[in-house]
Formats: C-alpha cells, structure tokens, sequence
C-alpha cells in the first residue's frame, strides 16, 4: 500500500479475466505516478480461481471478492468501501486507458473544484459527452451519501441515476466532461464481435422502473447537498413517469429524459406483445 492513494479506479469483473488483463495493462503503460493509484477489483467468490493475480508493472492493484448475485449497486458501493483513493474512477472491464498521462489531467481538474461535490467522466468513444457511463467522484462525498450509489440497480442505469443527481445540482454547474481522458468502452454495440455471456444475462429493462421510482430519492440527494429544504411537488405516484418532468434539472435536460424513458417504455411493451 502507498502512503497516500490519489486515485482508485474500481470495477467488479465476471467471466472477463483476459478483458480485466488488458484494462490492467493499459492503465499501467497510460498513468503518470503509479505511487499515487490503486485499481479496486471486486470479484464473485465462485470465479476467484479463474483470475490469476499477475504483477502489471508494479501497479498497486487489490482483488476483493464477495458472494455471487449482488446487484450492480451493492458491487459499487463495496468497491468504494475497499477504496483508499481522495477520487473514484468507476470503470468496467471492457475498457481501455488510452490518454498517456490521465491521472494528471485528472487530478488537475479536480484541484480546481471549490469541494467534494462534483462529477466528471472521461470520453468512452462510445457516448461521449451525452453520459457519464464512468463516473469519477470524491470518496468522501460518496461514503457520506452512499444512496448515489443504489444497491436497488441490478445491473443498469447507475450512470444515467448519476448524471440525473448532478443535473439538479446546483443546475449542472459541477459536471465536467473530461474530453481529453479518453478510456475507450469496447461495447458490443461498437463491435458486434465483443458480444459475449456477461452481456447476453443482463436484463435490457430490468431497472428502467427501480430508475423512475428512486425519482425522489434523487431529489432528496440534491437537497442534502445544496442543503435546502425538498421543494419538489409529490402529485404523482412514484412510479409515474411523470415524475422525471420535476426537479432542479434544466427542462432540456428533464425533457430528453422523460422522452428517452417513455420510449424505452413503449419499446418494451412492443416487443413483449410481440413475445
């Protein structure tokens, strides 16, 4: 362990030992200080065997493991609770560090935040600006507000849950989209040849509803942090779709995502019919 940890990137992997090989890698040969990292990787207990522990150039990494089927958010949280780092890189293991030098651009931003409430997210190649797919938060903030990070999410929507909390907060003034830190996401929906067993068991909608209900939830985080009473009206149901149309948020930002989540609604009832 080093005397002091910068940065933690943190990831559960499962069935993906050669892909979290190269992640591994590639973190190795891009990071300026590898004195000031530590990649946190959390691991089923019944996969533990299949992940030899390789030395990546002497690059501070720690394998955990736990019980097979937690959720996405319990695996999260986890990480984050093995973590020693002042900032949290979420990633996957089909990712890829391609920036030479990240953890500088990295931490030079986040120097110039006034305080702990912030969110960035570095350019997958994949969704770009329009989503935080990896998030990178402050420690701290996350182990005093555990709920950004649901243990109700199965396996979805833990980005778009984040990039919703800090649209209202503060109206979006702390989100900043790290274009020069590029950590490639090599998705299947890029290469349909990346399409494997780990993707084909997640559920497509199995969290679209848990999103729409944890609505106020993220209403109350905003309203932790600015430290202002809840002003949001409570008409609707908590299962309403309706309810993502309130809240802090710019209404582009409300708009675009009341449209996205009706539509995904619509194609799921389609295509289930269809069944």
């Amino acid at each position: 362990m080093t005397e002091h940890v910068a940065i933690s990137v943190v990831l559960p992997s499962r069935g993906r030992s050669e892909r979290l090989y190269s992640l591994l890698e590639s973190i190795t040969e891009t990071v300026s200080d590898l004195r000031g990292i530590e990649v946190v990787v959390l691991l089923d207990s019944d996969e533990d065997e299949s992940y030899s522990r390789r030395d990546f150039g002497g690059l501070n990494c720690n394998f955990f493991t736990g019980e097979f089927g937690r959720t996405m958010g319990q695996l999260n949280q986890d990480c984050v609770s093995k973590a020693h780092g002042d900032v949290i890189c979420f990633t996957n293991d089909d990712v890829i560090f391609r920036t030479s030098g990240w953890d500088e651009v990295l931490l030079n931003k986040v120097s110039l935040e006034p305080d702990s409430a912030y969110l960035m997210y570095p350019n997958d190649l994949f969704k770009g600006s329009r989503l935080c797919t990896f998030p990178i938060m402050n420690r701290k903030l996350l182990l005093e507000n555990l709920d950004i990070l649901p243990a109700a999410y199965l396996g979805a929507f833990m980005d778009l849950h984040i990039m919703d909390i800090f649209k209202a907060y503060h109206r979006g003034s702390r989100i900043t989209y790290l274009e020069e830190m590029v950590c490639e996401h090599q998705h299947y929906r890029v290469d349909g040849k990346l399409l494997d067993d780990t993707y084909k068991k997640r559920r497509r909608f199995g969290d679209d509803e848990r999103f729409i209900r944890l609505s106020t939830q993220r209403a109350e985080i905003v309203s932790r942090l600015e430290k202002v009473p809840l002003s949001r009206a409570s008409f609707f149901g908590h299962d309403s779709i309706f309810q993502l149309l309130l809240g802090q948020a710019h209404s582009y930002w409300k708009l675009k995502l009341f449209v996205y989540m009706l539509a995904r609604r619509v194609y799921k009832r389609a295509t289930s019919y269809k069944a």
